[in-house]
């Protein structure tokens, strides 16, 4: 998560440094633009390529012990544990075209159609619409309560740094205060931000010109920053409790379950988006309400106690050639 949102703070960087307080974007900056975000995702493409092909046959080095499936697993809780199960050869491999789809498709029912996996989709729904939150309701209530157009770059890149940092700094911190601790924190954090978003900006904020119209609390750069780092401090938290409960129930076939959340992610994303546009401020903040506290509670009645081997009651889900699912 630390290296994915590296990402916010290079991208709001080159806003800050580059548009500056533009009014307007010509086609000159336009061109400039795009060519570099194209340059970057054909760098991407190119280093990409280059990675060797890793099976999960090339993990048996991370594992002593016989042939077959061997297994590492420790102690702890979702927040600090560490398991990881190496499997023996695919029973699929061999198979015809159609039968090994046939056969993914009965691997996707029995990893999909679980309960844990039922609770993980409502910490995603909850992490995909703060995600919508703060990269598009949260911009345009800035940009229509202050008159100073680097505040929107600025912000973010206050944001993205927190969440470098604190990825970096989160799990030794929940060692230190406890599974339950963290999350209770983590929650009481969320709260805390959203009800000063909800002082600070008027209803109609994301939508319309509001820099004359009176709020709760007096508008003031070093109150957003507080709501930026209260924002962020939450959203690592939550998005790195989404990760790795998608390792642990998705152990030998984590393609699966990172599609999943990939998927998952950008749909209730985009729907977000769409929707954000007939939305008032105080109904996007009571959804991030609602679904925090839900989020919350699985997490820690759920989902907390997570550890490989019983994330999913079998360690490794196998097709026979007669398509058979153990």
């Amino acid at each position: 998560w630390c290296i994915y949102m590296m990402s916010m703070v290079i991208g709001n960087l080159a806003d800050f440094f580059y548009l500056g307080e533009l009014k307007t974007i010509d086609k000159e900056t336009r061109i400039v633009t795009y060519s570099g975000c194209c340059g970057v995702i054909v760098l991407s493409a190119v280093v990409g390529f280059g990675y060797k092909h890793i099976t999960q046959l090339d993990l048996s080095t991370l594992a002593a012990g016989a042939d077959g499936d061997r297994t590492s697993t420790t102690s702890g809780d979702l927040l600090t544990s560490r398991s990881f199960t190496v499997p023996s050869a695919g029973a699929t491999s061999a198979l015809p075209f159609k039968s090994r789809v046939k056969a993914q498709i009965l691997k996707y029912q029995v990893l999909l159609f679980r309960k844990p996996v039922a609770y993980l989709l409502i910490l995603l729904f909850f992490n995909a619409v703060t995600l919508s939150f703060y990269t598009l309701t949260f911009d345009a209530c800035l940009a229509n309560t202050f008159s100073k157009r680097n505040i929107i770059p600025q912000m973010q890149i206050i944001l993205g740094v927190v969440e470098v940092v604190g990825s970096v700094l989160f799990e030794r911190i929940s060692a230190k205060l406890g599974n339950k601790v963290s999350v209770l924190l983590l929650y009481v954090t969320m709260l805390a931000g959203l009800f000063l978003v909800f002082l600070m900006f008027a209803p109609d904020a994301p939508h319309h010109d509001v820099k004359g119209k009176l709020t709760y609390l007096h508008r003031s750069e070093a109150l957003v920053t507080v709501i930026a780092v209260l924002i962020a401090i939450f959203d690592l938290g939550y998005n790195i409790l989404a990760n790795y409960t998608v390792g642990m129930l998705f152990l030998s076939d984590s393609e699966i379950g990172f599609g999943l959340l990939n998927a998952s992610m950008s749909l209730i994303t985009g729907s977000i988006f769409f929707l954000s546009s007939f939305l008032s401020l105080p109904v996007i903040l009571g959804v991030l309400v609602v679904f925090g506290t839900l989020s919350t509670l699985v997490i820690l009645f759920e989902l907390a106690e997570l550890r490989g081997e019983e994330a999913s009651g079998v360690r490794t889900v196998t097709v026979s050639p007669n398509l058979s699912v153990s």
